[in-house]
This record gives structure tokens, C-alpha cells and sequence, in this order.
């Protein structure tokens, strides 16, 4: 079964537990999951993601990062949502101001196109693209994604309109 190889290697929640996890935390799913195991995952440095046949770790120096920022764990938010995003399903994530939205999104892009990056070196230009609808949360989801980017040796940059060049 599919679910069964994404949950090896991940510091996870018993099946039998994983309703009380949802419970708690006010988390509800919806759709059709397929054979993708949506059990939340605990720790960031237990985070792998399948590539082919390969299991793949979360890079030490992205651990050295959630280290450093004092994340000791997943939020919510992101300990249901990382499980599917790396699974590569699409995920609508509805959640509070600081509930740690953006790095469910980032994570999975960041890993992706640092991943794509080290197979072509050659190629120039963007490898990743998130349209924000305000210049604010533009500016917000930059901030949060430079230094993460720069632990997955990538860069970010925030481009908007609306204000004079010089």
C-alpha cells in the first residue's frame, strides 16, 4: 500500500490515535485521499519524502534552520498538511494568522526546487512561482522564505507593483 511506505521513517501518530490528534486540534479532511496516509507528522527532522524508489531526509542544514528558529515541532497546521504536500497532493490549508501556513506551502516548493536545481545547474530563472493577492503578504511570505530558501541553498526574491522605481 502506498500510505504505508510515506509513513515509514516518520516520527508519526498511531492510526488508533491520529482521531484524537484531529480532534484536538480542531482539524477536519475533506476529499478523496486515496491511498495517502494523512497521519501528521511530529518532527521536522523525521520529515522524508519519496523520489522514485529513494526515501529522502529533510537536509541537515533545514534542520539546523527549525533548530535555530526554536521550531521544536510541527504546528498543527503543518503536522497535518506536510504528510500530504510531500506526498505530492494539493492541499487547502484554512487556518489563523501565525498558525504557520506559509511553511506548509514553502517547504514542500523549496525541497522541490532545491532538489531540481542541484540536477541541472545550468538552468537560470525561477523554479518556483507564488502569486500573493496583496503587496503585504507578498512581502510576509518573503520574509519567511528567504532564510529558508538560503538553508535549502536556494533564493528567494519578492517582486510587486505599486510603487515608484526611484
Amino acid at each position: 500500500r502506498a500510505g504505508a511506505a510515506l509513513r515509514r521513517g516518520w516520527a508519526s501518530l498511531a492510526d488508533e490515535q491520529q482521531p484524537s490528534f484531529a480532534d484536538r486540534h480542531g482539524i477536519t479532511l475533506k476529499g478523496n485521499l486515496g491511498s495517502i496516509d494523512a497521519t501528521p507528522v511530529l518532527s521536522f527532522a523525521s520529515l522524508t519524502r519519496e523520489v522514485g524508489e529513494q526515501k529522502q531526509a529533510l537536509p541537515t542544514q533545514v534542520q539546523h534552520y527549525f533548530n535555530s528558529k526554536k521550531y521544536d515541532a510541527p504546528t498543527p497546521i503543518q503536522a497535518q498538511s506536510l504528510p500530504l504536500t510531500l506526498s505530492g497532493r494539493d492541499v487547502v490549508a484554512i487556518a489563523q494568522t501565525g498558525s504557520g501556513k506559509t511553511v506548509s506551502f514553502l517547504l514542500p516548493l523549496l525541497w522541490d526546487a532545491a532538489s531540481k536545481r542541484k540536477l541541472d545547474r545550468h538552468t537560470r530563472g525561477p523554479l518556483a512561482f507564488i502569486l500573493a493577492p496583496t503587496r503585504e503578504l507578498a512581502q510576509q511570505i518573503h520574509e519567511e522564505a528567504r532564510p529558508l530558501a538560503a538553508a535549502f541553498g536556494c533564493r528567494s526574491v519578492c517582486v510587486f507593483g505599486g510603487q515608484k522605481k526611484y
